[in-house]
């Protein structure tokens, strides 16, 4: 995912940094929101994920 990516999907993020538990990536600053890798890129497309997904 890039920048634009996000900004594509309307994913608002700000103050919000995604680390993926699953891979060595990141993204964004702030609050540290933690999950598998899939799940962030659901996330920033807008689904819903079950609770507990995140951390």
């Amino acid at each position: 995912m890039t920048p634009a990516s996000v900004r594509y999907f309307g994913a608002d993020l700000k103050g919000k940094r995604l680390e993926a538990t699953d891979l060595d990536w990141t993204f964004g600053d702030g609050t540290p929101v933690r999950g598998q890798a899939q799940d962030l890129l659901l996330l920033v497309c807008g689904r819903t994920l079950p609770p507990g997904r995140l951390s």
